[in-house]
């Protein structure tokens, strides 16, 4: 109901001013001298359910040029995100150290969703490894990430299917490669290696 009195009330206080035989019995009621407070929390309220409607999840990459013995993928993934798809308890704050008690689920949920796949795209054994302790805290645009590193000795490796937190809500992966800047979801999760 918010968000249709928004589209119907859009406009400046000028424009809504126009609006007096429409407002008039809310104007006697609250007076004019309270439209302008009237007015801010309305956009407030709107602006709030506007957010929420369209929240978006984005993971970052990067994949390192292929070598003879395979693929090195440098990934940002949102801590929410994780959270989220993962189960985690959403009652209380995360910190570092809950996280890297959960490297293990976090590495075989990638193992999942991350798979490699040869030239007629049939899936590969290969699995990804990482090194643990080198996992970081990163912030992006006021969103908390963990950066990791997997690697992939897999040379036979063509293509990289992505399928990360696609169950969850609308997400994306900005991903650098040799080949330029690629994005990936869920109507595109093929990536040429």
């Amino acid at each position: 109901m918010n968000v249709l009195f928004c589209q119907r009330y859009r406009g400046s206080p000028q424009q809504l001013s126009h609006r007096k035989p429409a407002l008039r019995p809310w104007l006697a009621f609250f007076g004019y001298k309270l439209l302008p407070r009237w007015m801010s929390a309305l956009l407030l309220c709107c602006s709030s359910a506007a957010l929420h409607a369209h929240s978006l999840s984005t993971s970052y990459g990067q994949l390192e040029a292929k070598t003879a013995s395979g693929q090195v993928f440098q990934l940002q993934l949102a801590l929410s995100d994780l959270q989220l798809v993962l189960g985690w308890s959403t009652q209380r704050d995360l910190t570092w150290s809950m996280v890297k008690n959960q490297r293990p689920q976090i590495l075989a949920y990638l193992q999942q969703q991350l798979t490699l796949h040869d030239q007629q795209r049939q899936p590969l054994s290969c699995a990804w490894q990482s090194d643990e302790t080198a996992w970081q805290l990163k912030q992006i645009q006021q969103q908390y990430y963990v950066q990791l590193s997997l690697q992939s000795h897999c040379p036979a490796a063509a293509w990289l299917e992505y399928r990360l937190f696609m169950q969850l809500h609308e997400h994306k992966a900005l991903l650098q490669t040799p080949k330029g800047e690629q994005i990936l979801a869920e109507a595109t999760p093929w990536l040429a290696l």
